[in-house]
C-alpha cells in the first residue's frame, strides 16, 4: 500500500501539468461582464471584467429575429461600445475572445445606465 502514496502523490501536479496555462489563466475570478442601457435613439453596453477591470477590443453583435447580423462592433479601450436602437426585437450577443458568450434580450437592456458596483 505503501509503495503507491509517492504515485498520488505526484497525479496533482501531473494533471495541472497537462491543463493548458492560458486555459488556468483566467479562472473564475475573471468573468467577463456585459451591461447594456439605454441612451436616447442608442443602446450603450459596457464590458469589464467581474474584478472591474475594462475589456477593449470584444466584439459585440446586434442581432435580429431571423434578420442575423444587424450591426457589429468592437469595445473602446474603456470597454464601452454604442449602437443605433433597431426597431425590430433584437438581442445583444458579446463573443469575448476567450470561447464564452453572452446574451442580452432587448428586456434585458436597462433604462439607465447601471453603477459600476465597488469590489
Amino acid at each position: 500500500m505503501k509503495l503507491f502514496r509517492p504515485i498520488g502523490m505526484l497525479a496533482l501536479p501531473l494533471a495541472l501539468g497537462s491543463v493548458p496555462p492560458a486555459a488556468m489563466a483566467h479562472g473564475p475570478e475573471h468573468i467577463t461582464v456585459l451591461q447594456c442601457w439605454a441612451a436616447g435613439a442608442q443602446v450603450a453596453c459596457r464590458v469589464r471584467e467581474s474584478d472591474g477591470k475594462a475589456r477593449p477590443d470584444v466584439r459585440i453583435e446586434v442581432r435580429g429575429g431571423d434578420a442575423g447580423v444587424l450591426q457589429a462592433a468592437r469595445t473602446d479601450a474603456q470597454g464601452h461600445v454604442r449602437f443605433a436602437r433597431p426597431d425590430e426585437d433584437f438581442h445583444v450577443l458579446l463573443h469575448d475572445g476567450r470561447g464564452n458568450t453572452q446574451e442580452l434580450r432587448v428586456s434585458d437592456i436597462a433604462a439607465t445606465r447601471p453603477a459600476i458596483p465597488e469590489i
